[in-house]
């Protein structure tokens, strides 16, 4: 099983703003929600966690492996979207100032944008590496929101522009089922946003 999960709470989140390749630590109640998510995945006898090398996501990663000891890996292939000069803009006055509706950011619009050829490419690219190295093991990649929808976009098929309108809350798992017995070894997910580690601070 593979456990895609988007890192916890940051301080960008808090503060509402465009992160992207922003490198903004985790609040106490992301570190929270990690510490929650760490004990759910304790038995679940996974090998490795690969991380995106950004601040809030390896403080996650580190606090999953208090209970996993896995071996840690960062690929900057799991780095969050960079979203150009709207970066560390608020997320309202960004939507203003560049007229582009929340479920519409990372189509190539903004300037020094990373745009969604590049982005595809180290996505497919690390999806590939994915199914060729891991195939039958327990693994968790600790990444962003946009990494994980657009890698749900992927698996199921769906245009990109469906990919912002699929939700990814802090610490959510996105589980999918790469057993050998899969046809044709496809990757296939089996759940989206779990958050039920959560439950009991919710």
């Amino acid at each position: 099983m593979i456990y895609f999960i988007r890192h916890g709470e940051s301080i960008g989140n808090v503060q509402g703003i465009i992160q992207g390749s922003l490198d903004l630590g985790l609040t106490e109640k992301g570190m929270e929600q990690a510490g929650y998510l760490s004990k759910s995945l304790k038995n679940k006898t996974i090998t490795k966690v690969i991380s995106s090398p950004l601040l809030r996501a390896t403080q996650t990663s580190e606090i999953l492996n208090h209970e996993l000891n896995a071996e840690m890996i960062f690929d900057e292939r799991l780095k969050e979207y960079c979203y150009g000069e709207a970066e560390g803009k608020p997320w309202k006055i960004a939507t203003t100032k560049y007229g582009i509706q929340l479920g519409a950011w990372g189509l190539g619009d903004i300037k020094n944008e990373e745009g969604p050829k590049k982005f595809d490419e180290r996505i497919e690219s690390f999806l590939d590496d994915i199914q060729a190295s891991y195939i039958d093991q327990n693994i968790a990649c600790v990444t962003h929101g946009a990494v994980v929808s657009r890698i749900a976009c992927s698996i199921m098929g769906l245009d990109i522009t469906i990919r912002p309108h699929i939700r990814v809350s802090n610490t959510s798992m996105m589980l999918i089922d790469n057993h050998s017995s899969n046809f044709n070894h496809q990757l296939v997910i089996t759940k989206i946003n779990d958050c039920s580690h959560l439950d009991a601070i919710n």
